[in-house]
């Protein structure tokens, strides 16, 4: 374990991500924010990118606004130049960075970035938008306003947009024609505000909102005959799933996989951790981490929205009215 100096600008390293035995982050060593790589090494550490005027702009800083994605030998992310935010391409066999075409975008909303079928899609100016690393062309799709939870999953590319009636769930074969909004009727608040999908077998889950039900975890293959509420875990208009709990995560075990949330089915347990492996019957609480009414999951967990899985385990943040707000970590049975 060794320290840096990368703080010196009163933020550290941030948005890791790892390609071999090489970790690539944005930090600042007092220079200006760049794009740093490692082999965890002292020597081995240095910036990848040129000095530029900052994180994408809008925010200070915007660090978090500002993504690493890795796809097929090349590193996607998103700066301002000096020229307007702008997202880029990293080569690591050149060793050089490209913008991608098109407009600088003026919002600072997270860019996010997806690969699927050897192409990147993107949600630049908040629109669908795809990339192709072998031509640079570049398609906008043009399904809405307000895309994002890009999610690669089956073939398939899942995300939110909002076509004037609120966010709604999407699908996509990766073409224009093959990309429709998913076939259920989310007529109440539509999928949650921060909507993120999680995957369960050839399925994905989301939390939706169809009026009647209230927000409660939906089932999808992208397909009308796949797409279902899971189960209305709060009866009939409440909603069991807070906009402020951790997003869905999936667990890979040896039977399958599970998917881990936090919900309150309003029988006086507060929002607790539940489990399910894609059916309702076998849609439970896991465990009543906090005692009684009270909630277990954290402001902490507000803030980060994410659990991480590990193996065959899903570390994440949880407080059970005795030790504040701790780590905790669960195989997916209620005695771990």
């Amino acid at each position: 374990t060794a320290s840096s100096t990368l703080n010196a600008a009163g933020y550290g390293a941030r948005r890791f991500v790892t390609v071999g035995t090489t970790a690539y982050f944005w930090a600042n060593d007092g220079s200006g924010p760049q794009i740093f790589q490692t082999d965890g090494s002292d020597a081995g550490t240095s910036a990848i990118t040129p000095v530029h005027q900052g994180f994408i702009s809008g925010a200070a800083p915007s660090v978090l606004e500002t993504p690493l994605y890795a796809y097929q030998e090349k590193l996607y992310t998103a700066f301002d130049d000096g020229s307007g935010n702008r997202p880029w391409v990293y080569d690591f066999t050149s060793g050089s960075f490209a913008a991608i075409p098109g407009p600088a975008f003026a919002s600072y909303k997270p860019m996010e970035f997806a690969g699927l079928n050897g192409k990147v899609y993107l949600n630049a100016n908040q629109e669908l938008t795809r990339y192709n690393p072998v031509t640079g062309a570049v398609t906008d799709f043009a399904v809405g306003g307000s895309v994002g939870s890009l999610f690669p999953h089956n073939g398939k590319l899942f995300f939110v947009a909002d076509d004037g009636s609120g966010l709604q769930p999407y699908v996509s074969d990766g073409t224009i024609a093959g990309t429709v909004k998913l076939p259920v009727n989310l007529a109440g608040s539509g999928v949650r505000s921060d909507a993120s999908f999680a995957a369960i077998g050839d399925k994905v889950l989301f939390f939706g909102d169809d009026g009647s039900t209230g927000l409660e975890p939906w089932i999808s293959d992208g397909t009308a005959a796949g797409t279902s509420l899971l189960k209305d875990i709060a009866l009939n208009a409440a909603s069991s799933v807070a906009t402020s709990s951790m997003h869905p995560t999936t667990l890979s075990t040896a039977s399958g996989d599970r998917v881990l949330f936090f919900a309150d089915d309003a029988l006086g347990m507060g929002a607790e951790l539940w489990i399910t492996d894609g059916s309702s019957a076998n849609t439970l609480r896991l465990l009543d981490i906090n005692p009684g009414s009270p909630d277990s999951y954290s402001r902490f967990t507000y803030w980060n929205q994410s659990a991480v899985a590990a193996g065959d385990k899903v570390f994440f943040v949880a407080d059970d009215g005795q030790h504040g707000e701790e780590l905790w970590v669960t195989d997916g049975t209620a005695g771990s």
